[in-house]
């Protein structure tokens, strides 16, 4: 597994352990690595998860995976982690999510 994979996994999990708090996550993806994303976040679900394509639903919570060109599907409120950048800047397309998102939350915020 590469840098770029590995970096992917991690805020993949590090999202799954977030929202067992309760919490809903939207991964927000760069375009370009939405397949691989797609792969790693499947691969990263606990067995028995029920997952829809975009959306896995963990207990009483969710996490969702998008692509950053994706307008914005849900309501206001969820927390929103981004994957494939180096940081949680002003990246192309992220400003609907960053605005939509009741939080930002990045690897270390737990």
């Amino acid at each position: 597994m590469g840098n770029v994979e590995t970096g992917l996994l991690n805020g993949i999990l590090y999202a799954l352990r977030y929202a067992s708090q309760g919490k809903w996550v939207v991964l927000v993806c760069k375009d370009e690595l939405l397949p691989l994303c797609q792969k790693l976040f499947a691969s990263a679900l606990p067995l028995g998860s029920n997952f829809s394509g975009r959306t896995a639903r963990l207990g009483k919570t969710k996490v969702s995976l998008v692509s950053v060109k994706w307008p914005v599907p849900f309501p206001k409120g969820f927390s929103a982690l981004f994957l494939g950048w180096e940081s949680a800047g002003e990246g192309a397309g992220m400003k609907p999510w960053r605005m939509a998102a009741g939080e930002i939350i990045s690897p270390g915020s737990l």
